[in-house]
């Protein structure tokens, strides 16, 4: 990932629903980092 779509602020507990738009044969991903720190970095495949 070069640079975030999205970036966000979370101050108290909150739900978040993040939506991917996968191209065909591609993948997308997303990464979620509290204090400089990764806490999920994941890949998501077009759906079959």
């Amino acid at each position: 990932m070069t640079e975030p779509q999205e970036t966000f602020y979370i101050l108290q507990d909150a739900k978040r629903t993040i939506e991917l738009m996968v191209s065909p044969d591609k993948k997308a991903g997303y990464k979620i980092m509290r204090d400089n720190q990764v806490i999920i970095d994941e890949s998501v495949s077009y759906p079959e």
